[in-house]
């Protein structure tokens, strides 16, 4: 629940212990993939709320139980998804802003996060769209074939730029649009910075 299991933050201060320099350190970030909440998610969280907050005021008698049932539900799965999925994405957020303002570089210098988002936004195409739903359908255990090829078409679409890289920094328009501000938007550009450094580590003959 510390966020942990990314043990971004957790090695940049054991490196700092060792007196490792932090000017030195370059981190590749290796995810399983991360989602955002979706436009039909957030519809029908806000869909029950309006329900729960009516029932509320009007104070029926009958069923008035399930409206208000049905939105505690909503809400303690989405605080438990935050939960799961916050923590280790503010790792990388946390990690990049200690290395920035210790050593003056910028992200490009210090940490590369390469992670399939699943996300759609109005730049997605609608081929993609209908992958992006079914990656939001599968639950944390996959046991069927079917759901196993979901996964490789997610890398595949991943890879080839259908779907978004997961970015450090970010913000979600109304509209679900994704703004990116710090990390790669795409696999390649993610591969490219890599390939850059072991580049640059080459000795020249």
């Amino acid at each position: 629940m510390g966020g942990f299991n990314n043990p971004i933050l957790a090695g940049i201060i054991e490196a700092y212990k060792l007196n490792i320099p932090l000017k030195e350190i370059r981190i590749i970030s290796i995810g399983t993939s991360n989602s955002l909440m979706s436009s039909d998610a957030k519809q029908n969280f806000w869909d029950w709320k309006q329900i729960a907050l009516l029932f509320r005021r009007k104070k029926f008698a009958f069923s008035k139980w399930k409206p208000q049932f049905n939105f505690f539900k909503e809400t303690v799965l989405h605080q438990a998804k935050t939960i799961l999925y916050q923590p280790p994405d503010t790792a990388n957020y946390i990690a990049m802003m200690f290395l920035k303002s210790s050593t003056g570089k910028s992200l490009n210098d210090h940490i590369i996060r390469l992670s399939p988002l699943i996300h759609y936004d109005t730049n997605t195409p609608e081929n993609v769209i209908a992958l992006v739903k079914d990656l939001y359908a599968l639950d944390m255990d996959l046991t069927k074939d079917e759901e196993i090829n979901t996964l490789i078409a997610c890398f595949n679409a991943w890879k080839n730029g259908r779907i978004y890289n997961q970015p450090i920094e970010f913000k979600v328009e109304r509209n679900n649009d994704l703004l990116f501000q710090q990390g790669d938007k795409w696999y390649q550009d993610g591969m490219n910075r890599w390939v850059s450094w072991e580049d640059s580590e080459r000795p020249v003959n």
